[in-house]
């Protein structure tokens, strides 16, 4: 009998639990941060018209830039080496600051020429508000990942969502007094300091701001692991982020603001559950052995497809409808794009998992593998289908999103020794059970048209469609739904039951 077909252990169902509460906490938390700083977000459409909101964007993705290809791994060997102590952290603390203030200077030295090539004129008096960004999330980074590593993903989830409030309040603040896409800029530089207070207060100084004396072979330790995982979460912000610069290339930075806006929105349940939920997934999986280790990812799977379906799925059926209700004339094109985009949020959170598994495993270059095949290929369908139109650009972004997911799921399989099929099966019964959900919104829709209920029509497909799923659910997806009630009676139970030997510390 192979191991993912065996039951798992008492200690490892007792830690599935609390990555699950933890992974709980970090999506409720976030998505109710993340819905307001959206509704702030559409809410300043309607004093920024799509090119200036490209041109922040462009700002925002060449600092992202800089950051990514100047973290070298090392957040992720923090979380899969859970035993290291203060000394490896210190390691950890110096180097990305070190880089962080080289990545940094360069970006300054070089920002006239990068606004040219950006076709971007306004970059250079964006570039010391976002050096001060960047700089905060650079020393937010480590405490950060001490309380991750801890398996504190409440406080996570709480401060981050604190974040994000912070930035919605000064973003419509600062839109109201004029400051148009200094507004944005300014409103992240809030965010990222009011974070970084947060982090710091919340993890032990001992923990990360004792020094100790540096060591070439650590760093050689560290790096060796973190290099495979630098490259390839820069490939990773290729592919999510690189995209907009082709579409502004192929349709201009008017259609790029639309469609960033579109694939933010879209992108949401990937963000704020995918990566929650390979944040919580990592660290359990270092804590068991590796035979039990497909148990706990086939759990894993399963209960985040029930819960990421239906949501992903949701958004894009009531994008149109969202978007006519919510967003100005100039932003006409955001709903459709956002309805094909939704797809991300689907395909995301399964690679995820995946990578957390191989992460465990001690495998990173897979993933540097499947990065790099996923960036060709929002490239190459960008660069073919992609010129058809700006709809057809989003369906090549889509095609190549799932594609990647599929031959990750495939990976996870021959890994852990289990059938593909072991798999499906806890996909295929969300998925079905989405069906209903669309027919009952999309019926709402047909029996709405004749109308004109603007707000009213998307209050009932949403009501509509979160029936539909319920009652789905109910008749093909029972074993989840009874999975997630059992994991929140427990909760109310068993509140800090978990010990902290096996939990790591605090969910």
């Amino acid at each position: 009998m192979n191991s993912a077909s065996s039951p798992p252990s008492k200690a490892v169902q007792q830690l599935q639990v609390t990555a699950a509460r933890g992974a709980g906490w970090a999506i409720v938390l976030g998505l109710g941060a993340r819905v307001l700083s959206l509704v702030g977000s559409i809410v300043i459409t309607h004093w920024l018209d799509p090119e200036v909101m490209g041109e922040v964007g462009v700002a925002i993705i060449v600092l992202t830039t800089f950051a990514v290809f100047s973290t070298i791994g090392y957040g992720h060997y923090m979380l899969a080496k859970h035993d290291e102590g203060p000394s490896t952290i210190w390691h950890i603390t110096v180097l990305h600051i070190g880089l962080g203030v080289v990545a940094y200077g360069l970006m300054a030295l070089f920002a006239e020429p990068v606004a040219a090539w950006m076709n971007a004129p306004v970059f250079p008096k964006y570039v010391p508000w976002i050096l001060v960004m960047g700089m905060c999330d650079r020393f937010q980074f480590v405490p950060e990942r001490i309380l991750i590593r801890a398996m504190q993903m409440k406080r996570v989830a709480m401060y981050r969502s604190a974040g994000e409030l912070s930035y919605i309040v000064s973003a419509l603040a600062l839109v109201f007094l004029g400051y148009g896409g200094f507004a944005v800029i300014l409103a992240n530089v809030v965010r990222s300091l009011f974070k970084l207070i947060l982090f710091a207060a919340a993890a032990p100084p001992r923990e990360w701001l004792t020094p100790h004396k540096l060591s070439l072979a650590k760093y050689k330790e560290i790096l060796t692991f973190g290099a495979p995982l630098a490259l390839g979460s820069a490939v990773y912000f290729g592919a999510s982020r690189w995209d907009n610069l082709i579409v502004s290339m192929l349709y201009g930075p008017a259609l790029m603001g639309q469609y960033n806006v579109a694939y933010n929105l879209a992108a949401v349940p990937a963000d704020q559950i995918g990566e929650s939920a390979e944040e919580a997934l990592l660290p359990s999986l270092s804590r068991v052995k590796k035979e039990e280790r497909p148990n706990v990812l086939l759990y894993s799977v399963g209960m985040l497809s029930f819960i990421i379906f239906p949501i992903s799925i949701g958004l894009g059926l009531v994008a149109t409808t969202a978007a006519r209700t919510f967003i100005g004339k100039s932003w006409d094109q955001v709903g459709a794009m956002m309805a094909i985009l939704c797809v991300l949020s689907i395909a995301r959170p399964m690679s995820h998992q995946v990578h957390a598994y191989m992460l465990a495993n001690g495998r990173p270059r897979i993933g540097l593998v499947f990065e790099i095949g996923k960036l060709a290929a929002v490239v190459g369908f960008l660069f073919t289908i992609g010129r058809v139109s700006a709809y057809w650009a989003c369906v090549a972004v889509g095609l190549a999103y799932l594609g990647h997911a599929f031959c990750a799921l495939v990976l996870a399989s021959r890994e852990g020794s289990f059938p593909l099929t072991r798999i499906f099966a806890r996909l295929a019964p969300p998925f079905l059970a989405c069906l209903p959900m669309v027919g009952a919104v999309l019926v709402v829709r047909w029996v709405m048209s004749d109308l004109h209920l603007r707000g009213i029509d998307l209050a009932a497909e949403i009501v509509a469609g979160a029936i539909g799923y319920v009652a789905g659910a109910f008749i093909v997806a029972r074993k989840q739904m009874t999975d997630l009630l059992t994991l929140v009676k427990q909760r109310g139970k068993n509140r800090g039951s978990v010990a902290p030997e096996q939990a790591g510390g605090a969910a």
